[in-house]
């Protein structure tokens, strides 16, 4: 005997994939989900911030099932929430500087199922030289101190003096720099870690300062440091990923439009911050592993254009975010995705999720093969792509996906991935396919978020509207953080919204 919800399903695939059969730019059109494929779409519930329109101080974070219905919501969230196993979740603040964002100073904050606070992580007050985190933040396990702890990505201030003693271009630079680090905090809120990117320069500008490069060398001598120069700037991280096997932490340059892996394992001592910061400092916290733009540091070709030709060189990453390890467990464990936002590019512009192996053998050894090293396809792909996305790569004539800046990805346990085209509010889930068979990656869940920021909650986005998603995650039915709570179906936002009497837009 069908059931009644069995053929709600059906109904539902058929009819959101008659209004909508690829994913694009959606910069206008009806929100909510697009659409839906039950038998093929991966059954959780998604995670996301939505702007929050007119009514509360940040944003509401919607955590809502497959077919859009919300079953709860955090009010007064930043950016990035997260649902952590114990049903409690964690969010942040995003200013380069202490107190932009929020008079109560920068902070990450972890809210219970009710949304009360129940622990804040904030700068100390005695680190003037800690201006505040960033948005992406992590709790993990610390094997060596068998407790939890808290990484952050974070901007340390880094005074022009020393920029300039440190071997910057005064051309260039012309104030005080906010340069990226990480920082671990116990449970709380003390530092008992800390790497800052500014302890791993190279520069072969002056060979009166300091970090200069060695006699007769040149910066692709040196791929575990950062060129000063480079860009113009010192560089931020707008990723953050820890693998607990490796005891290694990823984050990701999106102005480098690189990937970088430093080892957390050899520069932490357990009961020992101080002694912990001198060892991230030196050479074991140098740069382990790098990946997608070997031309920042010399060792291959970057993007050109001469006589009306171009090419991208060796460069595989186009501004990018949200680098992380694939969970244990998951299709493709261990190696590491990518939403390359692609605007960089030379020729068409579109972001791209990347799936690589940057490993030769098991990922357990830990032991990384150079990009140059691995080699390139006639296609000028890298050998250590496994899988990318963009309709555009697979279908001729797709108006394909692309946001300017934030986004993320997650696979997902059928071997799905998740996709959050943030700029738009655009959330994607697609198959992985299997080019072997001729199968070809599909859409098989679509939502558009409809909680603006100047236009409320809308049922029909119009050009002129605002609604960003930083990043989106799922949570499968069994997930611990969900166990024993209420997931009733409240409505769809915009019913919600209704109901509540806010403003909401046809």
């Amino acid at each position: 005997m069908v059931s009644v919800f069995m053929i709600i399903a059906i109904v539902i695939c058929i009819s959101m994939s008659l209004t909508s059969v690829s994913a694009f730019q959606a910069t206008q059109g009806p929100t909510e989900v697009i659409q839906y494929n039950p038998f093929k779409a991966y059954n959780g519930y998604t995670l996301f911030r939505g702007q929050g329109g007119l009514e509360i101080k940040h944003g509401t974070a919607w955590l809502i099932d497959m077919e859009g219905q919300v079953v709860h919501s955090w009010p007064d969230v930043v950016t990035n929430p997260q649902l952590w196993p114990n049903g409690h979740l964690t969010h942040a603040t995003t200013g380069y500087w202490r107190g932009e964002e929020d008079p109560d100073g920068s902070w990450i904050r972890e809210l219970d199922w009710e949304g009360k606070i129940v622990r804040k992580w904030k700068p100390p007050a005695d680190r003037p030289d800690l201006n505040g985190f960033h948005h992406d933040h992590k709790l993990i396990f610390n094997k060596k101190l068998n407790k939890q702890a808290m990484l952050a990505l974070c901007y340390f201030r880094y005074p022009l003096k020393d920029v300039i003693v440190n071997g910057g271009d005064p051309s260039v630079f012309k104030s005080d720099q906010s340069a990226g680090g990480i920082v671990e905090m116990d449970m709380d809120g003390n530092i008992i870690w800390e790497w800052h990117l500014t302890d791993h320069l190279i520069q072969d500008f002056d060979a009166t300062k300091n970090n200069y490069v060695g006699k007769g060398q040149t910066i692709a001598d040196y791929p575990g440091k950062l060129d000063t120069n480079w860009g113009g700037r010192l560089q931020n991280a707008n990723g953050l990923d820890y693998n607990e096997k490796l005891d290694q932490i990823l984050w990701d340059s999106k102005n480098n439009s690189e990937i970088w892996i430093i080892d957390h394992g050899r520069t932490f001592i357990p009961n020992d911050p101080k002694g912990s910061r001198a060892k991230a400092a030196g050479e074991a916290g140098d740069i382990l592993y790098r990946w997608g733009n070997p031309s920042v540091y010399g060792a291959g070709d970057g993007p050109w254009y001469k006589y009306g030709k171009y090419g991208n060189g060796h460069q595989q990453l186009f501004n990018i975010h949200n680098g992380q390890w694939i969970d244990e467990g998951l299709p493709g464990a261990g190696n590491i995705i990518v939403f390359d936002n692609g605007y960089d590019r030379t020729g068409e512009t579109y972001s791209t999720i990347v799936e690589f192996n940057p490993y030769d053998g098991p990922m357990e050894n830990g032991v990384y093969v150079p990009q140059m090293k691995a080699g390139y396809e006639k296609n000028g792909l890298s050998k250590q792509i496994v899988w990318r996305w963009n309709e555009k790569l697979y279908h001729r004539f797709a108006r394909g996906l692309f946001s300017f800046h934030i986004s993320g990805m997650e696979r997902q346990p059928n071997c799905n991935t998740l996709i959050c085209a943030g700029e738009d509010g655009h959330l994607v889930e697609v198959t992985y396919g299997d080019p072997e068979k001729g199968e070809l990656p599909e859409i098989v869940w679509e939502y558009i978020n409809p909680d603006t920021d100047t236009h409320g909650v809308v049922k029909h986005l119009r050009m002129d509207m605002y609604n960003q998603v930083y990043r989106a995650h799922r949570y499968g039915p069994d997930y611990p953080g969900l166990k024993g709570k209420d997931l009733t179906r409240k409505g769809t936002i915009t019913e919600i919204a209704a109901v509540g009497a806010q403003k909401i837009t046809q």
